[in-house]
């Protein structure tokens, strides 16, 4: 009997398993057609993942992607991102992608409670540097600089080398009237990069 159930385990196990790698390879042939702006492909490659009944909260984030930048359907794309999100509340991709769309349609409250979100899910320091970053940028719209300030700076003692933090720190600072750390910011930026448009545009606005 034990070992009936044991085999019984393991079956289910590696099932389970290559369900998972199956879910993967579709996943990475959907963002390679989203790359290429093949909608009607993401579309094809998805649709086992995304039955009525039980889609999957990555396919619908990879639909979503593709309705609102490649489609015109920004309705349909937001509603496929809501919906991934009552199936999977703390989905990080999900809500630090949403986040960005608000703060690029300007709808920066809303923005900021899924960055917040976003923050507090990240699964790993890459994924809480990208969070902290675009949670500094939202800030600074916000014109809480000193919020964005702290961000920039939590970013920067795990990565002292990450320019967007430097750039959006020196935006900050400059706000707060930090012009010294402004310039240290864009100093480092230009040893980093010497051929840093961005650094030197800002160095000529701030000098200007």
């Amino acid at each position: 009997m034990r070992t009936t159930l044991l085999l019984l385990l393991i079956l289910l196990c590696g099932m389970a398993v290559h369900a998972q790698d199956a879910d993967t390879t579709t996943l990475r042939k959907a963002k390679d057609y989203l790359q290429a702006k093949k909608c009607k492909d993401v579309n094809r490659v998805l649709a086992p993942m995304l039955t009525e009944t039980a889609p999957k909260p990555d396919a619908l984030l990879i639909r979503a992607k593709c309705r609102i930048y490649h489609e015109g359907k920004p309705q349909e794309g937001m509603a496929d991102l809501q919906r991934a999100l009552d199936i999977e509340p703390d989905h990080f991709k999900v809500k630090l992608f949403r986040g960005d769309l608000y703060n690029d349609w300007d709808m920066f409250d809303r923005a900021e409670s899924d960055l917040n979100d976003a923050v507090t899910l990240a699964p790993d320091s890459l994924g809480l540097i990208e969070a902290l970053n675009r949670r500094a940028w939202n800030s600074m719209d916000l014109r809480k600089f000193q919020s964005a300030k702290s961000d920039c700076e939590r970013v920067l003692l795990m990565d002292s080398t990450n320019r967007a933090a430097l750039n959006n720190l020196g935006l900050a600072c400059n706000d707060l009237g930090d012009t010294a750390t402004t310039f240290r910011c864009l100093k480092a930026m230009v040893r980093l990069d010497p051929k840093d448009d961005v650094a030197w545009l800002n160095t000529g606005f701030f000098l200007g």
